[in-house]
């Protein structure tokens, strides 16, 4: 499970949650977030780390007698319902993402490779307008966006290459029609590890290349990234930055980086 919401500077979100499986994750990128346990115990998530419960009762070892995940034990509680806040200190777009696994996935996903990632995904270029258009609804601009973009994950790299296309168009009473156009093109590549929910590039390499204009009624008048900002960073966040990552079904994948919205994709056939 992955939700993105938006919060407002010093607020919180809670949730109630049924914990089930052998092993559960959390992971958030708001400021704090806080886990009750029935029992009256608490365990804080501190932003972009993964907590890993154990949910068995004799506890979670695998066959070769190592912890799963992380290596070292997980926090042992019971399946039932528990109890979680995220709290803001500034406002933003935050995630939580959950999910339970048996155990001997768990001990499958302590090798850095997850095998739902493995193959060819193709950016889901309607679903990332939906995602940018709600970031912008407030200032009244229309967002377009065409084009394509692939990543393809190996065991331990992948590579990536876009050629988006992304419009801002806005009326402005007084100046007349605003409009902002950015082309993000190029390959991408790094090796990488994936643990639970992270995705954490290494050695990478970036040679993406940023295409701006700003017109006023027609008339350009600038070639620099003004309108939609963090958008010329979807490329880079993607190849040289942690992002959060879950695959909800065999053919659908989400990636977020810490400090952006959600990128989905589709398993290319």
């Amino acid at each position: 499970i992955e939700h993105h919401l938006d919060l407002d500077a010093y607020s919180t979100q809670p949730y109630q949650i049924d914990l089930d499986g052998d092993v559960a994750q959390f992971v958030t990128s708001a400021a704090r977030g806080v886990m009750g346990f029935e029992d009256g115990t608490e365990l804080s998530l501190a932003p972009g780390r993964v907590e890993s419960l154990c949910l068995l009762p004799g506890g979670c070892t695998c066959e070769d007698g190592s912890q799963p995940l992380s290596g070292t034990p997980l926090v042992a509680t019971e399946p039932g319902r528990v109890g979680l806040a995220i709290a803001a200190t500034a406002g933003g777009r935050y995630t939580v993402a959950a999910a339970a696994m048996t155990l001997d996935q768990a001990c499958a996903a302590g090798t850095g490779m997850d095998q739902c990632l493995l193959g060819t995904w193709v950016l889901d270029v309607p679903a990332l307008q939906e995602v940018v258009q709600e970031r912008f609804n407030e200032t009244g601009a229309t967002i377009g966006a065409s084009g394509s973009g692939t990543i393809t994950f190996k065991s331990s790299s992948f590579d990536s290459m876009l050629d988006l296309h992304l419009t801002a168009n806005r009326a402005i009473q007084g100046v007349g029609p605003v409009k902002a156009e950015v082309v993000i093109a190029g390959p991408g590549h790094a090796n990488y590890r994936a643990d639970g929910f992270t995705l954490r590039p290494t050695e990478s390499v970036a040679n993406f290349d940023v295409a701006v204009n700003v017109s006023v009624a027609g008339r350009q008048v600038a070639n620099v990234p003004v309108g939609i900002p963090g958008v010329g960073d979807i490329g880079s966040d993607l190849v040289e930055n942690k992002s959060f990552y879950t695959c909800p079904t065999a053919t659908r994948l989400i990636v977020t980086p810490q400090d952006g919205f959600p990128v989905a994709f589709n398993k290319q056939e």
